[in-house]
């Protein structure tokens, strides 16, 4: 049998095809959130109004990303891990596609039923609800379409082409800001234009994937499962992809913790900050996402097979690249932050506190990997429920306690609690690192 991808290359090798272009592809689609929170600040009438609008709905819409990841990247590592049975590749690629599609559209069915209860609960009202409503309306059928472009890409990386998946995932962006500039600017759409020119790009993302798999032969066609393979598959699937989707729910629901923080201890100026600032910190992250992301599908190769060295020396691999990577992240922060905060638009007054929360959030950035890429080896090599316990340990055992006890206890001493909220973030890294790295040491015991 000739050798496949994952035998022809080096470690190094597989890490540097399978990584860059996947951190090529979520930097370039991060673009898309980046570039509506651009132009939501550079409307012409209510520009920081718009902002407000989008940071409000933020966590909303990374819940729907997160549920979308639920089935799409673990169908993808399944198709690396039978990567040489066609039969069962081309089995996984139908049910993750129709499971993430059932997902989102229960999801939108349920946003669009209770649009106005969910709204007034995640703190919208007045001038920023309407804004946020009609976004949202458009957003919901985005969901559906995005969550089809979302996992064949997945899978078009996971049998090799993680070239092909960036090239597919570029042009879709290139449309979105294009899109979005005609139908913002150019026909003065306002912030309907933004949602309106996502739509159309997850609607190129998804029809170039299903063309490419079909070409290859990939898609062969109207060839369905059998009931009971359907359901073995999708529950491997939740197994594999529940750690990733949790920690991702889990952002979505601190971020919306910390609007309600920040509305009680600030005003919407505060929230239009944290947003901004929130941007760029997730823009910056994504080269480690993108990088673990790239390694999942070697991992899950070589620990099918039942290469464990070659498993553990990716891992450590991956810890070096994070840091390299995190440290100059840190130092472009530092040094020219206030220059990448002022390109989102807004008021003085916003500017200079996004500044000051980049600078906070950003302090222990280059331990953040270590987090990411041990949390990816347990989801991968089959200790699941060790990853979803690290993801809630963030989350909701440190991150939100650390939200209500920190702004307190610099309230208490005469210092700005909102200064105090900002530190919880870095405060949650170092301590999640820490247990990250006690838990994969007693995860590997078996292989040494």
């Amino acid at each position: 049998m000739d050798k496949n991808i994952y035998e022809e290359k080096s470690l190094n090798e597989l890490i540097f095809m399978f990584g860059v272009p996947s951190i090529l592809a979520l930097i370039i689609e991060m673009l898309t959130s980046v570039a509506d929170t651009y132009f939501a600040g550079h409307i012409p009438i209510g520009g920081d109004t718009a902002l407000s609008a989008m940071a409000i709905l933020s966590p909303l819409l990374s819940s729907f990303t997160a549920l979308q990841t639920l089935f799409a990247m673990s169908s993808g590592i399944l198709m690396a891990k039978y990567l040489n049975d066609s039969k069962i590749q081309y089995q996984c690629l139908l049910v993750g596609v129709f499971m993430s599609m059932l997902i989102s559209a229960i999801v939108s069915f349920v946003c669009a039923v209770w649009i106005d209860p969910i709204l007034y609960f995640i703190g919208a009202d007045g001038q920023i609800y309407s804004l946020a409503k009609e976004y949202l309306r458009i957003h919901l059928i985005s969901n559906v379409i995005s969550s089809v472009g979302y996992t064949l890409t997945c899978c078009i990386r996971a049998i090799g082409y993680p070239k092909i998946e960036m090239i597919i995932i570029i042009v879709a962006v290139i449309i979105n800001i294009i899109s979005n500039a005609i139908f913002t600017f150019g026909l003065n759409m306002g912030i309907s234009g933004l949602a309106f020119g996502t739509l159309v790009s997850e609607l190129v993302c998804a029809c170039a994937a299903i063309i490419f798999l079909i070409k290859k032969n990939i898609w062969r066609g109207i060839t369905y499962p059998s009931f009971s393979k359907i359901i073995l598959l999708a529950t491997e699937m939740f197994k594999i992809g529940f750690a990733q989707t949790v920690i991702q729910i889990l952002s979505g629901c601190s971020g919306f913790f910390v609007n309600i923080r920040l509305l009680s201890l600030g005003n919407t100026v505060s929230v239009a900050a944290w947003n901004v600032a929130q941007r760029i910190y997730i823009l910056l992250l994504m080269p480690i996402v993108g990088l673990t992301q790239g390694i999942q599908t070697i991992i899950a190769y070589f620990g099918g097979i039942g290469e464990e060295e070659k498993v553990q020396k990716i891992s450590k691999l991956a810890h070096i690249y994070c840091a390299c990577y995190g440290l100059l992240a840190l130092i472009l922060v530092l040094f020219w932050g206030d220059n990448v905060v002022k390109l989102f638009g807004g008021n003085q007054e916003i500017i200079k506190l996004s500044n000051s929360i980049v600078v906070i959030i950003f302090s222990c950035f280059p331990i953040v990997g270590i987090f990411y890429t041990n949390m990816t080896l347990l989801q991968v090599t089959g200790k699941e429920m060790d990853s979803v316990v690290l993801a809630l340990t963030r989350q909701v055992f440190l991150l939100l306690p650390l939200i209500l006890l920190i702004p307190y206890l610099f309230s208490a001493t005469g210092r700005s609690p909102l200064i105090g909220l900002f530190i919880a973030t870095p405060v949650a890294d170092i301590s999640v690192v820490i247990i990250s790295m006690i838990m994969k040491k007693k995860s590997l015991k078996k292989y040494e």
